[in-house]
């Protein structure tokens, strides 16, 4: 298992399963003041690919799910089949930058994010 996401500054990653019940719920913490907390609840036997885009560039709430859609495009150019309905591929994004001072650019940093998942996707599978 490749655990570069807890080598971020500031970004916790909790996991529990229960394999009995084929169930499985991942916690993402930003540890800051006003942090955000992402979670996702699996349940089913199914392939599910959980994505989490991790910066520290100033991002509003919007430009976040932006670029978390940007970075979604990866789990397509990669993964057969993905989104289907029986699955929970999910890409969050998150940012551990401060509130103020001036926003990045989403252009450029959600194709950043979206070859960086590519790259991620391949390396987990090889």
């Amino acid at each position: 298992m490749n655990d570069s996401l807890t080598l971020v500054p500031g970004i916790e990653v909790g996991h529990a399963t229960d394999n009995g019940a084929i169930t499985g719920c991942t916690v993402v913490l930003r540890r800051q003041p006003g942090g955000a907390v992402g979670a996702v609840d699996l349940v089913g036997g199914w392939n599910t690919t959980l994505a989490v885009v991790a910066t520290n560039a100033r991002l509003s709430r919007e430009s976040l799910a932006v670029i978390a859609r940007m970075a979604a495009s990866a789990l397509h150019r990669c993964i057969t089949p993905v989104a289907t309905n029986v699955d929970g591929d999910v890409v969050f994004a998150l940012s551990t930058a401060p509130d103020d001072g001036p926003e990045a650019d989403l252009h450029r940093l959600g194709v950043a994010a979206r070859r960086q998942l590519e790259r991620a996707i391949i390396r987990a599978v090889r």
